[in-house]
C-alpha cells in the first residue's frame, strides 16, 4: 500500500530524497522537494512542531550555499526558527544546536564576522556541556570554531581546539568515523600552516590508509588522500617520497580523468617541485612547462596556482641555466602573473630583470622567437605600470615597445626549448 502525501514517513523519504539531490549537486530539485515539505509540515503539524522546525533548518543550509538573496533568506529563517526551537525542544536539544550552528554559518555567509563567532562559541560550549566532549555534533563544532579561530588572526588558539577534538574524537567515535577523519585532516592542514610539517605526516598517512581500505587505491577520495600526503611528505622534506607517491597518483589521474584534469595537473606540479628540490632541474623544467601550457589554455585557470607553477619554474631555470635567455623568460612570466595578481611592487623587480636578461641575450634567443619573446617582456612592464598607475613609466616601456613595432612576430614554432 502507498503512503498517503501527507503521512509523516513520506515526508522522511521525501527529505532523503532531497538530500540525495543536494548532495549530487541538483540544489534546484533538492530545492523544491524541501519547500514543498516544509509548507505540508507546516500545513499538517503546524509551525512549532520539530518536524515542522527541521524542515526549517534543512531549507536553510540549501540556501545557505546560494547567492546572496538566498543567504539573506537563510538568515531571516534560522534567525526565526532558534527561539521557537529552544522554546518547544529546549536550549540543548541537539536540533536547537544544530540550529545554533547553521545561523553562526549564516552570519559569517552575510559579513557578519564577530556575530557568527559569538554564536560558534556559544554552541561549542553549550554542546561540550549538553552532549559531551565526544559526541560528534561537538567535534564538528570544534573543527568548525578552529577554523574561525584562525580566519581571526588567532590560529594557536584553533590548533590546540583542534588537538583537542582530535584526542576525543579517537577516543569515543573511532579512527574510522567519518567525522575522525574530518578533524585529522583538518589538524593536519593546521600543522601545515603552523610550519609543524613532521606533525601533519601521520595524520596524512592515517587518512590515505582508511581511503584506501574503504575505496581501493585509484578511487576518487584515495587519489585526494594519497595527493594530501605527497604534499605532506614535500612540506616535511621527504623529497623522495613526495616524488614517488605524485608520480603514482598523476598516472592514475592521467588514465582516470585525463591530463588536464585540475588535480592532475597538480599531481604534476608537485612531481616538478619534488625533481626541483633534489636537484633534478632540468626534468622539472619539462614538467613545469607541461603545466604551465595547459594553464595557459584553461578558462579561469587559478592565477595564483599558475604563480606557483611559474615560481617552480624560475627557480629552476636559475639553477640549471643561469645564464640562459630561458631564465630571465620565466622571470618575466612569473612578474607577469604578480602583476595580475595586484603584487605590484613584487613584480616590478622580477619583469625588470627579466626583459633587461632578454634583451642582453637576444642573439641567443632563436630568431623565430626574438621579437615575440622582448615584445611579450615589455607588454608586461607596461600592464604593470598601467595597473599600477604609473603612467611615466608606462609610457617610457611604450616609447621602447615603439622599437620593435615594425619586427613581425613569426608564424611559426613558438615554443621554447631548454
Amino acid at each position: 500500500t502507498l503512503l498517503a502525501p501527507y503521512h509523516p514517513d513520506t515526508f522522511i523519504w521525501i527529505t532523503l530524497r532531497a538530500g540525495c539531490y543536494q548532495t549530487t549537486g541538483q540544489r534546484d530539485k533538492a530545492r523544491q522537494l524541501y519547500e514543498e515539505t516544509l509548507e505540508k509540515r507546516r500545513k499538517v503539524l503546524g509551525p512549532d512542531d520539530p518536524e515542522t522546525l527541521n524542515s526549517i533548518d534543512n531549507l536553510a543550509e540549501l540556501y545557505l550555499g546560494g547567492g546572496q538573496q538566498d543567504r539573506e533568506k537563510a538568515l531571516a529563517m534560522l534567525e526565526n526558527a532558534l527561539p521557537r526551537k529552544k522554546v518547544v525542544l529546549g536550549p540543548d536539544h541537539l536540533w536547537t544546536l544544530h540550529c545554533m550552528h547553521n545561523l553562526a554559518w549564516a552570519y559569517r555567509r552575510n559579513g557578519q564576522p564577530e556575530k557568527a563567532l559569538d554564536l560558534m562559541e556559544q554552541t561549542f560550549a553549550r554542546s561540550k556541556t549538553a552532549l559531551g566532549a565526544g559526541h560528534n555534533h561537538t567535534v564538528g563544532a570544534a573543527s568548525a570554531l578552529a577554523s574561525w579561530y584562525r580566519a581571526n588572526g588567532q590560529p594557536e588558539k584553533g590548533l590546540a581546539l583542534l588537538e583537542e577534538a582530535v584526542e576525543n574524537a579517537k577516543s569515543n567515535l573511532g579512527l574510522t568515523h567519518p567525522i575522525t577523519l574530518s578533524v585529522f585532516a583538518s589538524l593536519a592542514t593546521a600543522y601545515r600552516n603552523a610550519g609543524r610539517f613532521q606533525e601533519a605526516v601521520p595524520l596524512r598517512e592515517h587518512l590515505r590508509d582508511q581511503q584506501v581500505a574503504k575505496h581501493g587505491p585509484n578511487h576518487a577520495s584515495a587519489l585526494k588522500a594519497r595527493q594530501d600526503l605527497a604534499w605532506a611528505y614535500w612540506y616535511a622534506k621527504k623529497y623522495p617520497e613526495a616524488a614517488q607517491l605524485f608520480e603514482e597518483v598523476h598516472q592514475q589521474r592521467v588514465a582516470k580523468f585525463g591530463a588536464d584534469y585540475t588535480d592532475t595537473l597538480d599531481a604534476l606540479n608537485g612531481l616538478a617541485w619534488s625533481y626541483q628540490r633534489t636537484g633534478k632541474s632540468l626534468e622539472a623544467i619539462d614538467l613545469f612547462e607541461q603545466v604551465r601550457h595547459v594553464l595557459a589554455t584553461k578558462v579561469g585557470a587559478n592565477q595564483s596556482y599558475l604563480q606557483s607553477t611559474l615560481n617552480g619554474l624560475s627557480q629552476s631555470y636559475a639553477k640549471a641555466l643561469p645564464d640562459s635567455y630561458l631564465n630571465f623568460n620565466a622571470k618575466s612570466l612569473l612578474g607577469g602573473a604578480l602583476a595580475t595578481q595586484k603584487m605590484y611592487a613584487q613584480a616590478e623587480p622580477l619583469l625588470l630583470a627579466g626583459y633587461e636578461g632578454l634583451k642582453q641575450r637576444e642573439a641567443t634567443i632563436p630568431e623565430s622567437l626574438r621579437a615575440l619573446r622582448l615584445t611579450e617582456a615589455l607588454k608586461r612592464l607596461i600592464d604593470l605600470y598601467t595597473a599600477w598607475d604609473k603612467p611615466d613609466e608606462a609610457a617610457k616601456w611604450h616609447k621602447e615597445l615603439d622599437d620593435h613595432k615594425n619586427v613581425e612576430k613569426p608564424a611559426i614554432d613558438t615554443t621554447d626549448k631548454p
